[in-house]
């Protein structure tokens, strides 16, 4: 460290790669908004997030709001980063976190990083807050030594400061909201994994849940004991695929884990499934196939140690179904053995591709497409297409040449797929509000939502919806007249915040009524609640007052993410009940 500051006496360095004990961190002042903008633009990270390393608890809650049992937590050995409400007067710079509301804030938990804010004998000014993001190029794993750092963070920093620890296994930074007076994790890594969930039934043998393609996790299982990993990332990188095989090679010979049997998701392009079938191939094991939103709920049953049936309520983006459509808001009967589809958002065709996932407005234009259909019904398609192009462009949702691409998609069904993802729901009608009409990191659109959302929070209305029937016995919830309700109301000037609010309540409420439609048919009295729509913490709070108030259990996550980041868990789960029965 004397090095460090020695090496640069005429001026301090501005932007720092700092070696931790989990990889290296990318540092810079955190109350200079020219400062954090020009890390952005090296970066290329425009809008999502920064989190930031405070001195001590007093500096703390001199830039947040600290709830009861928030101290506790950031203060205790694991030092998360937690999201913490800023305070009017907060000296964090704005692009900290743009237009967030929370910011996530950790102390010190490395000998290093307490050196940098209090060395002793060193008469420096150092911030009391610094930005402490992960050093990693975008889309690939933290960098965690030295060669890796030199090669793809030296572009985007002053110095590095390393030290002479190695480390064997990347761990990024636990990330946790707070929900109910408890952690609500987003992000499971380093000061919690590979801590293990438990079962209590008596199961034997060993299993490997690979993870999904997003939020990477792997889960290794032996008998009642489930050891999630740190967070490894993305799989659309090759780094990151590497990163992937290492870390599951070096647990199992932490825990002596040999899998019997390999679980992965269903999607035939995952990456990850290519690497789940190249290891069981090598290890002469069988590899199942478990549907992601099933393993959604699996995994929430295990955080919560649940044996009996469920009705399961796996809310996200993406998802590959049973019927090689996307699915992503559905209502499935679950135990550990297999899944019954009860339910679902209502379909709608989801056009452009990957581009779809990213660009909300693309989501918004095929919405209002099928509200007009079924409201226009009579009508002309000539008059249809008219009044939807005007529509569209009288809502701003996208030009004329961007209308005509999406509308020869639509109608000739080219570069589209059927799809309930709630996720997507989410970010059309984020576009339809004027929120986010596109994204530059998953999920900035729902939040942006949920933001506005909080801002415009009323008392919640006494809803009722009707419920729709698909053609194979499902029911559906009626979101896409709730979209033609919100077109209407925001045609009229409605604040976007109060309509954001009413979306909320309303799919809350309309999640309460399949819930009822599912305890009707079953007679399971137990609902979970998972995948990455649920991370919102208005809708979870919700849903589950509704819930609770029409008589159900409700089972949540908490030390285990709602988010891609816990499926592993779900699947290693239904491998090691398969196990049972082999």
């Amino acid at each position: 460290l004397q090095q460090f500051v020695a090496g640069i006496p005429e001026q301090a360095p501005e932007r720092a790669a700092i070696k931790g004990i989990g990889g290296f961190h990318l540092a810079c002042e955190a109350t200079s908004e020219e400062t954090v903008k020009r890390l952005r633009a090296l970066k290329h990270r425009p809008q999502k997030p920064f989190a930031v390393m405070i001195r001590d608890e007093a500096a703390v809650r001199s830039a947040c709001h600290l709830e009861p049992g928030e101290a506790a937590m950031m203060t205790g050995h694991q030092k998360p980063i937690l999201l913490l409400r800023r305070r009017k007067d907060s000296p964090l710079a704005p692009s900290v976190a743009p237009g967030n509301p929370k910011v996530g804030v950790m102390l010190p938990y490395a000998p290093v990083q307490m050196l940098i804010f209090d060395y002793p004998g060193d008469t420096s000014e150092v911030p009391t807050i610094l930005v402490m993001t992960s050093g990693n190029p975008s889309g690939a794993p933290i960098c965690h030594n030295d060669a890796e750092a030199q090669e793809a963070l030296a572009p985007l920093c002053d110095v590095i400061l390393s030290h002479d620890r190695r480390i064997r296994l990347r761990a990024d930074d636990s990330v946790m909201d707070w929900f109910e007076g408890k952690p609500y994790m987003v992000r499971r890594s380093r000061g919690f994994a590979p801590l293990p969930f438990m079962l209590s039934a008596p199961l034997k043998g060993q299993v490997l849940g690979i993870g999904g393609e997003l939020k990477n996790t792997f889960c290794l299982a032996s008998n009642h004991l489930f050891y999630p990993s740190p967070y490894i990332g993305d799989m659309s990188d090759l780094r990151t695929m590497l990163a992937l095989k290492d870390s599951v090679q070096l647990m199992e010979s932490l825990l002596e884990n040999k899998p019997a049997a390999i679980a992965c998701d269903l999607h035939p392009r995952y990456n990850t499934v290519t690497v789940a079938e190249e290891l069981a191939k090598k290890s002469g094991v069988p590899l199942l196939k478990v549907q992601h939103h099933y393993a959604h709920i699996l995994s929430c049953m295990v955080e919560n140690d649940w044996q009996w049936p469920v009705i399961g309520v796996s809310f996200d983006g993406t998802g590959y179904g049973t019927d090689g459509t996307i699915w992503g808001g559905e209502f499935l009967l679950s135990d550990y053995r297999g899944f019954r589809r009860l339910g679902s958002v209502e379909p709608f065709q989801q056009a452009g591709g990957d581009r779809a996932s990213r660009e909300g407005w693309r989501i918004a234009v095929s919405l209002l497409r099928d509200s007009l259909m079924r409201y226009l019904q009579g009508s002309s398609p000539a008059d249809i297409d008219a009044a939807w192009k005007k529509q569209c462009l009288a809502l701003g949702l996208c030009d004329e040449k961007e209308f005509a691409a999406q509308s020869f998609m639509l109608q000739h069904r080219v570069n589209c797929i059927e799809s309930t993802s709630a996720g997507r729901l989410f970010d059309g009608v984020s576009a339809l509000l004027g929120l986010r009409r596109q994204a530059t990191f998953e999920g900035e659109a729902s939040m942006a939502l949920q933001f506005a959302a909080e801002r415009g929070e009323g008392s919640a209305e006494d809803l009722h919806y009707t419920l729709h029937e698909a053609a194979d016995g499902r029911f559906l919830l009626p979101t896409t007249a709730l979209f033609a309700e919100l077109t209407a109301l925001h045609q009229e000037g409605s604040p976007a915040e109060a309509l954001a609010y009413h979306f909320h309540d309303a799919l809350a409420a309309m999640i309460g009524a399949g819930c009822e439609r599912a305890r009707q048919q079953t007679g399971v009295t137990t609902v979970a609640l998972s995948g990455g729509v649920f991370q919102n913490t208005l809708l979870t709070r919700l849903t589950k007052e509704r819930l609770e108030r029409a008589g159900f259990r409700v089972l949540l996550h908490s030390l285990l993410p709602p988010n891609d980041g816990g499926i592993c868990v779900g699947q290693a789960a239904f491998a090691m009940y398969a196990l049972q029965e082999s």
